[in-house]
């Protein structure tokens, strides 16, 4: 039960750092003369954070359902929320001035 509040936890701090990355591109976006080269980024924030929505209301779900004897998954859970960790970090570095 500990590495499931852990993944949640993961989650949750993944889905607020995306909140809060999207308000600065929007904040970025009505200051901008010509935000049309913000709209790809913002919706790949706006679809990543519907993801991780997804994800947390599987988990709850399985949470309250879950018999003793079933198995929670949690290996592919970890390695689906990588997966799209490793999206994000690539979306951030292909959006960043540097990159």
């Amino acid at each position: 039960m500990d590495l499931l509040r852990s993944l949640q936890s993961s989650i949750l701090r993944l889905r607020n750092a995306c909140e809060t990355h999207l308000a600065d591109l929007d904040a970025e976006e009505a200051a901008s003369p010509d935000p049309a080269g913000l709209k790809p980024q913002i919706s790949k924030l706006e679809s990543v954070i519907r993801d991780l929505q997804k994800v947390e209301r599987i988990l709850v779900e399985q949470q309250h359902t879950q018999q003793p004897s079933d198995a929670l998954d949690l290996d592919a859970a970890r390695a689906e929320i990588e997966r799209r960790l490793a999206s994000l970090h690539e979306l951030f570095l292909a959006d960043s001035p540097a990159g």
